[in-house]
């Protein structure tokens, strides 16, 4: 039997539940913001780099539509967004990653 790469990484713990906690707080907090201002129709946590397996760390993703993406009122989306988490005196750099993908219909 051949043993095959392994591309799904989706079962696999994610190693940083103190980065995760703050994207998620960040999203509840600013996702509405954030879509309008990058225009994004979703957004999602997900790993910077999705294929590579060595590397764990996280990003805020936000999900485009290619055709919407050259709108003369969106600003791009940087490479990294800083966020204040609850609690913490200092901001945190927040990695990003743009992810083309048409909306999703639902019938």
């Amino acid at each position: 039997m051949q043993d095959w790469p392994r591309w799904d990484r989706h079962d696999e713990p994610v190693t940083n539940e103190e980065e995760l906690r703050w994207l998620r707080e960040f999203m509840s907090r600013d996702a509405a913001e954030l879509m309008r201002r990058h225009g994004a129709h979703s957004l999602g946590i997900g790993r910077l780099v999705p294929d590579d397996a060595h590397d764990d760390r996280l990003a805020l993703l936000f999900y485009v539509d290619a055709a919407e993406s050259g709108s003369g009122s969106v600003q791009p989306v940087p490479a990294e967004l800083e966020y204040l988490p609850e609690g913490r005196t200092e901001p945190v750099a927040v990695q990003t990653r743009v992810v083309e993908s048409a909306p999703a219909e639902f019938e």
